[in-house]
């Protein structure tokens, strides 16, 4: 049984991002540094020839959503073309070599997981909160907005799927 306390702190808007990871909106450089050296790590892991394009960090813990059970996705951008030129076997490849490295490694900052996503270049990616760990900058920055959430409707799409 999986239980929610939707009314509680699990949905909560925070009025500032996380403290242990952002300085008002910039993230924290120990952070970004360790962020990068767990790119830079996963990228010898997958022993590509692609050039990195970018490292991002985005989720809940990347917005005012973020919770006790939020992780850290960390996003590896590479181009798939750069890899092979059959990139359906690439992406397979690539989530292969993720779930390996997860597995084989337990990446916490702070005690939240760091979740590993090697993303295609040319994937889009939408999220409210999306911060370049590359460049030290937001590619979209969030914002704080109240999220209505109808109790009745979870738990009558929820007994659906019980």
């Amino acid at each position: 049984m999986i239980s929610v306390d939707i009314n509680g702190d699990t949905f909560k808007i925070h009025d500032e991002l996380h403290h242990e990871f952002w300085d008002g909106k910039k993230l924290n450089p120990r952070v970004r540094e360790a962020l990068l050296k767990i790119a830079e790590e996963f990228a010898k892991y997958i022993n590509s020839e692609a050039d990195i394009k970018d490292v991002t960090f985005t989720g809940s813990m990347a917005n005012y959503n973020y919770t006790p059970m939020s992780d850290i996705d960390l996003h590896i951008i590479l181009d798939y073309a750069d890899v092979d030129d059959n990139q359906e076997l690439v992406a397979k490849m690539l989530r292969a070599k993720k779930a390996l490295f997860n597995k084989n490694h337990d990446i916490k900052i702070y005690n939240y997981d760091v979740e590993l996503y090697p993303q295609d270049a040319k994937e889009p990616h939408y999220s409210t909160g999306v911060y370049s760990v590359t460049n030290d900058e937001w590619i979209a920055e969030p914002v704080q907005q109240e999220i209505h959430v109808d109790d009745d409707q979870i738990i009558r799409k929820g007994k659906g799927i019980v």
